[in-house]
């Protein structure tokens, strides 16, 4: 199967989670070969754009009961964060629930500092 699905951050963790829940245990599960998540505002919580200063320090926390690494990034007095529901979604296709299906990233960043924090 091939195909987008789009995400935005008030629904990219039941958009991951749909193909795999709305099917019964019988049912194969379908999911695209290549989801294409977009960064700023959906994956992560902020805009690059918007952000004063070029990430400086990792904040720790929990990984959703998996131990505790890495949730985000200082950029100033910002954090950069990922949503839960992309973390969520990021752990399952680590989990291989997602098949072999690819994950890739994308950015408009439209000025040169904004792709240098997105980086």
């Amino acid at each position: 199967v091939s195909g987008f699905l789009t995400v935005n951050n008030s629904v990219s963790r039941h958009a991951i989670q749909f193909s795999s829940s709305a099917m019964s245990a019988s049912s194969p599960q379908v999911v695209p070969d290549l989801l294409v998540l977009d960064l700023d505002a959906c994956t992560w919580d902020q805009e690059m754009y918007e952000m004063p200063a070029l990430p400086s320090r990792a904040v720790t926390g929990d990984l959703n009961g998996r131990g505790e690494g890495v949730i985000g990034v200082m950029s100033g007095p910002h954090q950069i964060s990922l949503h839960k529901g992309s973390l969520i979604g990021l752990q399952e296709h680590a989990d291989g629930k997602y098949g072999n299906m690819k994950i890739a990233f994308a950015s408009s960043a439209d000025t040169p500092f904004a792709e240098q924090i997105g980086r």
